[in-house]
């Protein structure tokens, strides 16, 4: 699912998000980080995109 996202929408247009309290936390995380993605990718949808988009967080 994610990689479709990445190649459909670009990485620099998701957000990384929990779904808290449906979803673990952890859970979440290891979706992104497990997608065959490249680090660059995750790095945006993880961090650098809310980054970006909110100034100092």
């Amino acid at each position: 699912m994610i990689e479709k996202l990445v190649a459909g929408a670009g990485s620099e247009r998701i957000l990384f998000g929990t779904d808290l309290p449906w979803f673990d936390e952890y859970q979440a995380v290891g979706g992104i980080v497990g997608a065959k993605i490249s680090e660059d990718d995750m790095h945006n949808i993880l961090h650098r995109n809310a980054q970006r988009l909110i100034p100092g967080f």
